[in-house]
């Protein structure tokens, strides 16, 4: 058996508690508004599923279903995948989803959001990941990864129209999954503490460009219109994107330095402790009589069972 099926059968979606699935004590889950993750024969097909917090939860049915590749299975060169599960629009047949308009997350007033997501290029210097919320140059926030090795996030500028852009931006090129961690905290004095990027755990050096970059704002001066976007850039989309996504969150409140780092860590576990799961069965003898019981993965007992379910199945 190959590795990459030996990764599949480690990973099981149907353990997942799907009437309650986030563990609304763990700190992560404070703020957590919108969680989409790859699941798509629990979750419900071709379909990303918001199983965040917020009472905005908004589903995405994909496009173009000819396009998509959910767990490799229309893949006959599967490349490894971000613990189990991913999905991607292929070459020029895109496949996106489009989510409702999300307000929670910024609009006019927001003075602070965390936006996280694994992101994997197709190929080098390719544009392969778009992910946000918008309809015009100037009102939206996204990340987007560009052909020329970099990776942006249009952050969303001071006032609606005219040339009121800020890209913050740090150079990456190559093809393997990365987690991008993006913390907005209007409440910081100057732009390297009030936008903070974590890739893969490590703060990276940001460089601010555009006619609205010094400084960011302390607060957002604007309410988007644009749906919220999974594999299309929101203020063009004519432009789809052939890269990898999974495991977009976003909150509305900054992460701390050590959360940030944390999201990173628990994501390559699968969660065990913020995700509720179920438990294999197990049999208990009780005075010579065999009971059947379920270990609920929420539990500290069902955490530590739980972990190696979900494994990482590397970076390339």
């Amino acid at each position: 058996m190959s590795s990459f099926c030996r990764h599949q059968r480690r990973t099981d979606w149907n353990l997942l508690n799907t009437a309650s699935p986030i563990n609304t004590t763990h700190p992560l889950a404070r703020g957590l508004l919108h969680w989409w993750l790859c699941a798509p024969g629990l979750l419900g097909g071709l379909v990303w599923r918001d199983i965040g917090l917020s009472t905005l939860r908004s589903d995405g049915t994909i496009t173009n279903v000819t396009a998509v590749l959910f767990w490799n299975r229309s893949s006959s060169t599967p490349v490894a995948p971000h613990r189990g599960g991913y999905w991607s629009t292929k070459g020029n047949d895109a496949g996106y989803s489009s989510h409702s308009t999300l307000t929670d997350w910024y609009s006019n007033g927001t003075t602070a959001f965390t936006f996280a997501c694994w992101w994997r290029r197709a190929v080098i210097s390719s544009d392969s990941v778009a992910i946000g919320q918008g309809n015009t140059t100037q009102t939206h926030a996204e990340l987007l990864v560009w052909n020329d090795g970099i990776v942006y996030f249009l952050f969303p500028a001071n006032a609606q129209g005219g040339n009121a852009d800020c890209y913050p931006y740090y150079s990456q090129n190559d093809t393997n999954w990365h987690c991008s961690v993006y913390i907005y905290d209007g409440s910081q004095t100057g732009n390297a503490n009030r936008f903070v990027c974590y890739m893969d755990g490590v703060q990276q050096t940001l460089t601010f460009t555009g006619l609205n970059s010094d400084p960011i704002p302390a607060q957002i001066n604007f309410t988007p219109t644009g749906n919220f976007e999974i594999h299309r850039r929101v203020e063009n989309t004519a432009e789809t994107y052939d890269g990898y996504v999974n495991d977009c969150a976003i909150w509305n409140r900054p992460l701390t330095q050590a959360e940030a780092q944390l999201w990173y860590h628990s994501s390559l576990t699968g969660h065990p402790d913020l995700l509720r799961r179920f438990g294999t069965r197990r049999s208990v003898v009780i005075s010579g009589a065999t009971r059947t019981t379920r270990n609920t993965l929420a539990s500290p007992l069902g955490m530590h069972l739980g972990r190696g379910l979900w494994t990482h199945g590397g970076s390339g």
